[in-house]
């Protein structure tokens, strides 16, 4: 069993489903999400990140609007 077995089941993919009546429940969806962060320190002595260094967005903030997404 791999570390990404879970990422790759069958139930992967599935999407919600609008009702056709309001009487009808809605379905869940499952959310999974696997981000890869690579964030190297460009200056050791004041501790800068990359994405701070180049001005980027907040990197924690951009995840969660992917994730909501």
């Amino acid at each position: 069993m791999s570390i990404l077995d879970p990422l790759f089941s069958p139930e992967r993919g599935q999407r919600s489903t609008i009702p056709d009546s309001k009487s009808e429940p809605p379905q869940l969806t499952i959310v999974r999400t696997l981000v890869i962060v690579y964030e190297p320190t460009m200056d050791s002595s004041t501790g800068t990140k990359l994405s701070q260094y180049m001005r980027w967005n907040n990197l924690e903030e951009l995840a969660k609007g992917y994730m909501s997404d």
